[in-house]
């Protein structure tokens, strides 16, 4: 394995837990889905929509 990717292994790796927590958090009964955050979420919106207008080219 090359350098950048013995990096990368060990970033990912230091998130495991707290990403494993927060999928069994999803589960619970208290848990409704979440929100989306206006400030928080646009570069999420942003890849969808790219996402969706470069399906559309693909399909049309």
């Amino acid at each position: 394995m090359c350098g950048n990717a013995r990096l990368w292994q060990s970033v990912f790796s230091e998130n495991v837990d707290v990403v494993e927590a927060m999928q069994n958090a999803h589960h619970g009964v208290k848990f409704d889905g979440g929100k989306f955050s206006p400030v928080m979420d646009g570069p999420t919106h942003v890849i969808h929509k790219w996402v969706a207008r470069n399906l559309l080219k693909e399909n049309s």
